[in-house]
C-alpha cells in the first residue's frame, strides 16, 4: 500500500493571528510530501510543486525567486516570526482554564505556550531572576506599564525598575 498525502494549498496570510503555526504545519506536510516522491525530485520540480501549493496571493511573495531554496526561506522569513520571550511567558503564567476546558485541553495549551517562551539553559540564580521579571510582569497593575515592557524581547530585571 501507498501512502502519498498531497499538501493543502498555503492560503493563509501572513498577518494572520495563526499565520506562523499554519505555516509551519503546511511546511512539515510540504516537506513531507517532498521527501516521499518517487525518485528524488529535481529543484525545478520542487519549485513547480512548490507554485502549484501555494495561494495566487501567497504566489506574489515568492514569484521573484528563481530557486527553491531561496523560495522556501523567502516563506520562513515572512511567516516565522521572532517570538517576544516577555509576552510568551506572560501569556504561560496568565493562562487560566477556560469553562468547560478539560484537564488535558487545558495542560496542552499550556505546553503549546511553554513551547514560545524559549526557555535558556540557566543558573539556579539566573532562573530565580526570571521567576522575578514573569511575577513582576505578570503582577503589574498598570496595563500601559506591561504593554511597554512587552515592547521589549528581553529584560532584565535592573532595566524593568527603571
Amino acid at each position: 500500500m501507498e501512502l502519498r498525502i498531497t499538501p493543502e494549498c498555503l492560503r493563509i496570510g501572513p498577518q494572520a493571528a495563526n499565520a506562523t503555526s499554519a505555516f509551519k504545519h503546511w511546511l512539515a506536510c510540504f516537506e513531507g510530501y517532498l521527501r516521499t516522491a518517487p525518485g528524488r525530485p529535481t529543484e525545478d520540480q520542487k519549485m513547480q510543486v512548490l507554485h502549484s501549493r501555494v495561494s495566487p496571493e501567497i504566489y506574489s511573495l515568492i514569484e521573484e525567486a528563481e530557486e527553491f531554496p531561496a523560495a522556501s526561506n523567502l516563506l520562513k522569513e515572512i511567516y516565522i516570526r521572532p517570538v517576544n520571550q516577555v509576552y510568551a511567558r506572560y501569556q504561560l503564567a496568565t493562562r487560566r482554564q477556560i469553562l468547560g476546558e478539560s484537564l488535558d485541553q487545558f495542560f496542552n495549551a499550556l505546553t503549546i505556550l511553554g513551547r514560545n517562551c524559549n526557555c535558556p539553559a540557566v543558573t539556579a540564580n539566573e532562573h530565580t531572576d526570571l521567576l522575578i521579571r514573569d511575577a513582576y510582569v505578570a503582577g503589574l497593575a498598570s496595563s500601559q506599564i506591561r504593554q511597554r515592557l512587552f515592547e521589549k524581547d528581553f529584560l532584565r530585571l535592573t532595566e524593568e525598575s527603571d
